[in-house]
């Protein structure tokens, strides 16, 4: 333990998801090596600490303020900074984009260990260069309330509104441009439309599933339109733990669903696209109205950006975790490996792994229990009663003895609802419509029970966080960065959600 008491010194903000080292070591080395290696800087130091298939990422306070204070220190010499970062990371986007696409040609199965590891260095190293310059965005979303709170409360009170920070706080940092799942919806909705039209396409996708697609396909042009909508949204439900193609059967059953609901297509399509325009309009307006200087202006063009990018970095994590398993895949099944029990193999170990030189023993224990530490010059890991221990002493003390919980207001509203704690993607089937969820963060793969949601809460997160921005766009309230949020609350608990104070306490019924 003596090697690593200096992480026990230091203060740490953690995000909590679902996931396998395998698929988190991406991300852990490309925050600290790939990133250093394609802009010269990085984070410090990273842990993920798994266990039972759920992982606390986290991150050296330090590390997110010296990356952010550069960020913006930058932008303010140099206005478009930021747009220059993100014009060379296109470039391995790109380039991640298109080496995926050729994996869709290949069958790995039919290759030979030099072929299949050599196929498999050049989609790491394409992962982690897509994975790299955006990690930049972690610190900024972690950091970035403290940087609008500073000079907009100074506003608020030479007007008297001081009460009023948190509506203003969510305006000011609002996104604007659709999400991923935002735009996936508008999609969808297209094709319901087009459903709505044709009573024989109606019909067919009333049909039971084992007799719905073959009915589809006497509707060439329909079919090829869900086609490409599979092909573009395969990945929509991908995590760090679970991956799957969805394909057109998957899709076609969420036009069925929209046909029992009788959604109304138009106005959905209508008001999922106003959110974004009412967003910037609203922002405008607030802006101009508290003569918003120049550097403060610069904060909040750096949130949208980063707002962007992180969603568009989610969908790309999405679809390369879908190929990263693909080769996962196809190494258990030739060397005869449990997959449980190879989920604490780390990316860089595949190689190695593929000519039988990693202990299957110790990977086994990784995968029960591991925390890994990444650093630019070594990744290094600790496993079992070690790595439990190690854990306990770095992550900071949560109370449990509360009744309320206070964060950040990311999505103004009221409401009362029952407490259903969701972490992962097993959780979803819990959630009922008016409920509240309490997550630790929200992934992508949460966003089903989202939808069901009256109010979000979250341990973790900034104001452009995943959960930040879906429950905007769900219109729902939301809290976010409370710490103890899944500590404090258990499911059956109610609670009253007041997200315009950024309180959440429990109520005796």
């Amino acid at each position: 333990m003596n090697r690593f008491q200096d992480l026990i010194q230091k203060d740490w903000m953690v995000q909590g998801t679902e996931g396998t080292q395998f698929l988190l070591s991406f991300p852990g080395i490309a925050s600290t090596q790939t990133l250093r290696a394609i802009h010269g800087t990085a984070y410090d130091v990273i842990l993920c600490y798994i266990e039972n298939n759920f992982a606390y990422c986290m991150y050296w306070a330090d590390d997110l303020k010296r990356i952010a204070h550069d960020i913006v220190s930058k932008e303010m010499i140099q206005p478009g900074y930021l747009n220059g970062v993100i014009s060379q990371w296109r470039k391995h986007e790109a380039n991640f984009q298109s080496h995926c696409r050729s994996l869709d040609e290949i069958d790995l199965t039919q290759l030979s260990d030099a072929e299949l590891s050599h196929e498999y260095e050049l989609f790491s190293k394409a992962f982690l260069q897509q994975w790299g310059l955006p990690l930049l965005a972690d610190a900024f979303s972690m950091r970035s309330e403290d940087l609008v709170t500073e000079r907009l409360k100074p506003i608020l009170r030479k007007r008297s509104e001081e009460n009023a920070f948190t509506r203003y706080l969510a305006i000011l940092t609002a996104p604007v441009s659709p999400s991923f799942v935002i735009e996936e919806a508008v999609d969808l909705l297209e094709l319901v439309k087009q459903v709505h039209e044709n009573p024989a396409l109606a019909s067919a996708i009333r049909l039971p599933d084992n007799q719905r697609m073959h009915a589809l396909r006497s509707h060439p042009s329909f079919f090829r339109r869900l086609n490409r909508h599979s092909k573009k949204y395969f990945w929509f439900h991908n995590s760090y733990l679970h991956t799957r193609y969805l394909d057109e059967s998957y899709f076609a059953g969420r036009l069925a669903d929209s046909l029992i609901e009788k959604t109304d297509a138009d106005a959905e399509i209508t008001r999922m696209k106003q959110i974004a325009h009412h967003a910037r309009k609203e922002k405008e307006r607030v802006c101009r109205e508290f003569g918003v200087d120049k550097d403060f202006m610069i904060i909040i063009r750096l949130i949208e950006t980063f707002a962007l990018w992180q969603d568009i970095r989610k969908k790309n994590s999405m679809i390369g975790c879908y190929y990263a398993m693909l080769f996962f895949d196809e190494l258990c099944r030739r060397n005869g490996l449990e997959k449980n029990e190879w989920y604490g193999m780390l990316s860089s170990e595949f190689s190695d792994a593929l000519k039988h030189k990693l202990n299957s023993g110790k990977v086994s224990e990784r995968s029960r229990v591991s925390l890994v530490i990444y650093t630019p010059e070594k990744v290094d890991v600790a496993a079992g009663s070690e790595a439990r221990e190690l854990y306990r002493k770095v992550r900071r003390k949560l109370r449990n003895d509360v009744n309320d919980v206070r964060g950040t207001c990311a999505s103004v509203g009221r409401t009362e609802g029952i407490v259903k704690i969701v972490l992962a993607s097993k959780d979803l089937f819990k959630m009922e419509k008016g409920n509240i969820l309490v997550s630790s963060m929200t992934r992508p793969e949460l966003v089903p029970a989202m939808k069901k949601a009256a109010a979000i809460v979250t341990d973790e997160g900034g104001i452009t966080s995943h959960a930040a921005i879906i429950s905007r766009e769900l219109g729902i309230p939301c809290v976010i960065g409370t710490k103890i949020a899944t500590q404090v609350f258990k499911d059956g608990d109610f609670v009253e959600v007041n997200a315009n104070h950024g309180i959440i306490r429990k109520v005796k019924t």
